[in-house]
């Protein structure tokens, strides 16, 4: 028996060609569904603007582990969270008032693969529009959040939002920490 297919012979190159278009509609479907299925929420992703009632030590506990959800969370001088995240340094300066004094905790992943290490660093902020009573009364808290908000092993200061940056947190990590390359440097 013999199949007629006159003109539209069927060729190897013919048939992948098929199956690579078939391929190739059926990721854009995939993609497709994927998006719709994506939440369109676009509002606030920290615990205290979403409305969660977390505990500060449950806060720290989720920050103080190496890949635990959250990697930043501000207190005020009475050890009440101002907000906590996982959206790092840039997430974090969002709550920095700068009529206020917050202290904070941030974990920061350096290196990768064997190599990766977490440096956990003391934040203190003294807003610079901060009325001095209010400075003073909660700096003199200092030393009781720092011993609430540890492990830390480079404290930061700062009164300005240009004070604390990603590169000035990674620049005074990179000089007081040792900080190992991955693996692929490392061999190199």
């Amino acid at each position: 028996v013999s199949d007629n297919l006159g003109a539209a012979a069927m060729t190897a190159s013919s048939i992948k060609a098929d199956l690579e278009e078939q391929a190739r509609k059926a990721m854009m479907a995939l993609r497709d569904r994927r998006e719709s299925s994506v939440c369109e929420y676009t509002g606030p992703r920290t615990i205290v603007a979403m409305g969660k009632k977390i505990s500060v030590p449950k806060v720290l506990e989720y920050v103080q582990k190496k890949d635990g959800p959250l990697n930043w969370a501000l207190i005020d001088s009475g050890q009440k969270l101002v907000e906590a995240g996982g959206g790092g340094v840039q997430e974090m300066r969002e709550f920095l008032d700068d009529k206020e004094v917050s202290f904070g905790i941030l974990r920061m992943g350096f290196g990768s693969g064997q190599f990766k290490r977490n440096f956990w660093l003391f934040i203190h902020w003294a807003g610079d529009k901060a009325h001095p009573t209010v400075r003073g009364k909660a700096n003199a808290e200092l030393a009781t959040c720092k011993k609430l908000l540890q492990p830390s092993q480079v404290d930061f200061f700062g009164a300005h939002q240009e004070e604390i940056t990603v590169e000035i947190l990674i620049e005074k990590v990179l000089k007081y920490c040792r900080v190992d390359g991955d693996t692929k440097k490392s061999q190199q």
